[in-house]
């Protein structure tokens, strides 16, 4: 599942945000006895709009948690470490 809550004025000149992906737990898929315990990962984001343009700056993963994105038939994807996003809109 995933929730976030929003927080901004209602002239829309900036706003925070924060997310999560919370994952229970599971079998992979041709791994039986198998179980991946379940996890949450922590989002924040926030962005500011001066005039035409917009900046954004958000942060995946806070916590910087270790987890399996995939896993099945006994193939691992890790999961995406604390990452840093920047964004620049400029509206015509």
């Amino acid at each position: 599942g995933s929730a976030g809550l929003e927080v901004g004025p209602v002239t829309g000149r900036w706003y925070a945000r924060a997310a999560t992906n919370i994952v229970g737990d599971y079998t992979p898929f041709d791994e039986p006895g198998v179980e991946i315990p379940p996890y949450a990962l922590v989002h924040l984001s926030g962005g500011v709009q001066f005039g035409r343009t917009g900046l954004e700056l958000a942060v995946r993963n806070l916590l910087d948690h270790k987890y399996r994105e995939l896993q099945a038939g006994g193939f691992v994807v890790p999961g995406q470490p604390i990452s840093v996003y920047g964004t620049v809109r400029y509206h015509l």
